[in-house]
C-alpha cells in the first residue's frame, strides 16, 4: 500500500468528522434546499451520511436525496488524499457580526477534524462561495457537495 496521509503508524484510517450543513433560507420556495453531509470512520472504512431536500411545490419537496454508504477502507483512503489535497484544516472563519443579525439569509457550516490536526470551522452564507477571498473554502465545500451526489 502507498503512503498516505489518511493513515496512522499502523496503517489505520485517521479518526475522521466531517459534518457540512447548508441551506438556502426563506426564499421563493422552488429554490429552498436543505443539505446535510456526514462522514466518520466506521469498522470497514467511512460511513457517508448524506440528504439533499429541495425545490419545493406547495411545501412538498420536488428533489429529495437521502442515502448511507458504507465506503471501503481503499476507497477512504483515496477520497480522504482528495481532501487533504485541498488544504482543508486549521480554517477558522466566523461570521461577522453584522451578518449575524440579518434575518433572510441563511448560516451555513463545515466542520473538519482529521487525526489530531488543527479542526476545521467555517461558517458561511452562500454569498461568501462567491467572493475571491473565499476561493479555498468553496473548493473544499463544492468537493464535499460534489462527494456527496456521487456517493464518493
Amino acid at each position: 500500500m502507498m503512503a498516505s496521509n489518511s493513515l496512522d503508524s499502523q496503517g489505520k484510517l485517521l479518526p475522521i468528522q466531517i459534518e457540512l450543513v447548508e441551506s438556502a433560507g426563506p426564499v421563493s420556495p422552488q429554490y429552498q434546499y436543505d443539505l446535510n453531509l456526514n462522514l466518520k470512520n466506521h469498522e470497514d472504512g467511512l460511513l457517508l451520511k448524506y440528504s439533499y431536500v429541495g425545490e419545493f411545490v406547495y411545501g412538498v419537496p420536488e428533489k429529495k436525496i437521502v442515502f448511507e454508504s458504507i465506503l471501503s477502507k481503499e476507497k477512504s483512503i483515496e477520497w480522504i488524499d482528495r481532501l487533504l489535497e485541498l488544504k482543508p484544516l486549521g480554517i477558522q472563519r466566523e461570521l461577522p457580526d453584522n451578518v449575524k443579525n440579518n434575518v433572510g439569509i441563511s448560516f451555513n457550516s463545515l466542520h473538519i477534524e482529521i487525526g489530531a490536526s488543527d479542526k476545521t470551522k467555517i461558517m458561511y452564507t452562500l454569498g461568501d462561495l462567491r467572493r475571491p477571498e473565499f476561493a479555498n473554502e468553496t473548493k473544499i465545500i463544492q468537493f464535499l457537495k460534489e462527494s456527496g451526489i456521487k456517493k464518493v
